[in-house]
C-alpha cells in the first residue's frame, strides 16, 4: 500500500530511496522494485514519474550534488585573492563536506564512471565541473597576484580533489604515526595546512619567473 502523507512528494521520496540503494548496491544490483519499496509507492507509480531506471539514476546522481552547490555558490560570492589561506580552506571545505557529509555523490559518481557510463558519465562531468572550475579559478587569481607558486593549476586542483577524496581511505594503510585526525574538521586542518605549504613561494622568491616555463607547457598541450 502506498503511503502519501510523508513530508517530501512522491518524485523526491523516490530519489532519495534510489540515492540510498544506488550508493549502497550499485546500479546492477538495484531494482527498480527495490526502490518502490523503500520509497513505500508501486513500481507503476515509480515509472509515472521516471520513464526509465536509468534516468532515475540521472536523478539521484544530480540531488545528491545539490547541497555541495548551494555551497559553492555562497563561495563564490567571497573575494578572491583576500587572505589566501582563509580561502583556501573555504574552497577545501567543498571537497571535505562531500566526502564527509554527502558520500552518496562520491559513490554515485563512482556508479555512474563505472557501471552506467554514457549519459551518466557525462552527467557526472556537467556535476563536478563547477566544484573544479571554482578551485581552479581561486588557483588562478593567487598565482597572478604573486601570493602562491606558479604551477599548473588543473593538475594542482586534480591533485587536491583525489587527495580529499582517497586521502581519508587510504591513510588506514600506512603506519600509525602517520595519521592524523579522521573527523571533517580534523581533515579540513591537515588539508589546509599541508597545501598551504606546498602553493606558498619560498621567501623572496619571484613567482613569476617560472611563469613563462608554465605557459609554454600548456601551449603544448
Amino acid at each position: 500500500m502506498e503511503k502519501t502523507s510523508g513530508a517530501l512528494p512522491l518524485f523526491d521520496r523516490i530519489t532519495r530511496a534510489a540515492i540510498t540503494l544506488f550508493s549502497a548496491n550499485g546500479y546492477h544490483g538495484t531494482s527498480t522494485r527495490d526502490i518502490a519499496r523503500v520509497a513505500q509507492v508501486s513500481e507503476v507509480t515509480l515509472f509515472r514519474h521516471f520513464q526509465t531506471k536509468e534516468e532515475l539514476f540521472l536523478s539521484a546522481l544530480r540531488t545528491s550534488f545539490v547541497p555541495i552547490h548551494a555551497k559553492r555558490k555562497n563561495l563564490r560570492r567571497g573575494g578572491h585573492g583576500e587572505a589566501p589561506e582563509q580561502t583556501l580552506r573555504e574552497v577545501l571545505t567543498l571537497f571535505v563536506d562531500m566526502v564527509s557529509y554527502h558520500p552518496e555523490s562520491v559513490r554515485l559518481s563512482a556508479v555512474a564512471l563505472i557501471e552506467v557510463r554514457g549519459v551518466a558519465e557525462r552527467e557526472f562531468y556537467i556535476q563536478l565541473s563547477p566544484l573544479l572550475s571554482a578551485m581552479d579559478s581561486y588557483l588562478a587569481v593567487n598565482m597572478n597576484n604573486g601570493l602562491f607558486k606558479q604551477l599548473n593549476t588543473a593538475m594542482v586542483t586534480i591533485a587536491v580533489t583525489l587527495t580529499s577524496v582517497a586521502y581519508p581511505t587510504l591513510k588506514r594503510c600506512m603506519p600509525v604515526a602517520n595519521h592524523s585526525g579522521s573527523s571533517a574538521r580534523e581533515l579540513l586542518d591537515t588539508y589546509t595546512v599541508f597545501w598551504s605549504e606546498v602553493l606558498a613561494p619560498p621567501p623572496g622568491e619571484d613567482t613569476r619567473q617560472n611563469e613563462n616555463r608554465i605557459m609554454s607547457y600548456r601551449d603544448g598541450d
